[in-house]
């Protein structure tokens, strides 16, 4: 597949030219950190040959520079910038691609256990929590040392032996979609579109209701084995 050169900005409306790079590039990944975007890795020309190579695309200046390269070459990875540190996941070389895929059933009893063995005993590094108030201390058994927390949803209080989070330099952090500025809203979602354009991926959804229906689509969502979004049909 043949890369493009091209980098283009879209205002909300509309999608115009921003610049173009020195080189072809097949799915490299890209975050911004402060006014600078982050070219990194990717596809060279129209083979399939990684790079490493990293370039700062500067907004203010419509310069480029080169940054530190990747430590491996890869490609069709994916971005996140945390604490303005970037975070790079994923990926593959013109070998092989990441193939672990591991399933766990969190209500089954001793789940837990079975997370930290399939990471040889270390746990695993983030675990993106919809019901702190239940698996809150569950999770932070099973979080690796410096692994991060992320509560997204809760319903109600939990107690916790905070020595848990102190005994691996854990990071336990609440996030909320309305906490978040319009630039942030925007990154988020050009990335999730991106993602899912690239893998084909399709949000599950376990119903579909009338519109009418929406304060029964509430009772419904709550109700224990609920998967998938609810969809309201106007």
């Amino acid at each position: 597949m043949e890369g493009t050169r091209d980098i283009d900005r879209f205002d909300g409306t509309s999608w115009t030219r921003e610049t173009t790079a020195d080189a072809v590039l097949n799915a490299p990944a890209a975050a911004i950190v402060n006014d600078e975007i982050l070219v990194i890795g990717g596809f060279t020309g129209t083979g399939n040959v990684p790079t490493a190579r990293v370039r700062g695309y500067n907004l203010t200046s419509k310069t480029w520079r080169d940054l530190p390269a990747l430590p491996t070459a890869r490609g069709g990875m994916q971005a996140v910038v945390l604490n303005g540190k970037v975070h790079v996941i994923g990926g593959g070389n013109n070998l092989t691609t990441l193939s672990a895929h591991e399933v766990f059933d969190h209500t089954s009893a001793g789940y837990e256990k079975e997370v930290v063995a399939k990471t040889g005993g270390a746990g695993v590094d983030l675990v993106i929590e919809m019901l702190a108030n239940v698996n809150l201390m569950r999770d932070l058994e099973m979080i690796a040392k410096r692994g991060r927390v992320v509560i997204v949803g809760n319903r109600g209080s939990i107690e916790i032996n905070a020595r848990a989070i102190m005994s691996k330099d854990a990071v336990v952090t609440g996030l909320t979609n309305w906490n978040a500025t319009p630039k942030e809203m925007a990154t988020a979602h050009a990335a999730i579109i991106a993602g899912m354009e690239r893998s084909g991926y399709k949000p599950e959804v376990g119903k579909e209701m009338p519109l009418g229906d929406a304060p029964r689509a509430h009772e419904e969502v709550m109700k224990p084995g609920a998967y998938g979004k609810i969809v309201l049909i106007p």
